[in-house]
């Protein structure tokens, strides 16, 4: 498959997922393709294939240096891998910090900047939302997993 292409149809995915999440996070479509995980599942899968179908084992060294890493970024399939693998991670966290939210009752209107920095800068909207959550329930206890 063309990189270009494949590029082109995971952001769409990624991009069609948080803009639920972030404009219609308790509706019923969001419910069940993004909050249920489906969406990260697929890109997740489109992931694995890549890594299945373009990854070469001897490059595992290559995670150990810079320039190693560079250079596994200088493949295009290699960067729609990698660009996979930060939606994935990053929508994880959006779907997490939309699920915690709406259970915790922290109010949409705090949530927008959180879901928003996890889209662009996934850590620091992990980050954000910790402070909002702990500024509005006054707990830094938070269920990480799903309940049991």
């Amino acid at each position: 498959m063309n990189p270009e292409i494949l590029f082109n149809v995971v952001n769409a995915i990624a991009m069609v997922a948080w803009g639920l999440l972030i404009v219609l996070p308790g509706a019923a479509i969001t419910r069940i393709f993004i909050r249920s995980g489906i969406v990260i599942l697929l890109l997740a899968a489109i992931y694995a294939t890549l890594i299945v179908a373009y990854f070469d084992p001897k490059v595992m060294q290559d995670f150990s240096s810079l320039s190693g890493v560079m250079h596994l970024f200088t493949d295009p399939m290699g960067v729609v891998a990698g660009w996979t693998h930060y939606l994935v991670f990053d929508l994880f966290v959006g779907m997490w910090i939309t699920n915690d939210a709406l259970k915790a009752g922290v109010n949409r209107w705090l949530v927008l900047p959180c879901q928003i920095f996890a889209f662009m800068f996934g850590p620091i909207g992990f980050l954000l939302y910790y402070g909002v959550r702990f500024f509005v329930t006054k707990s830094l206890k938070v269920n990480l997993f799903a309940e049991q």
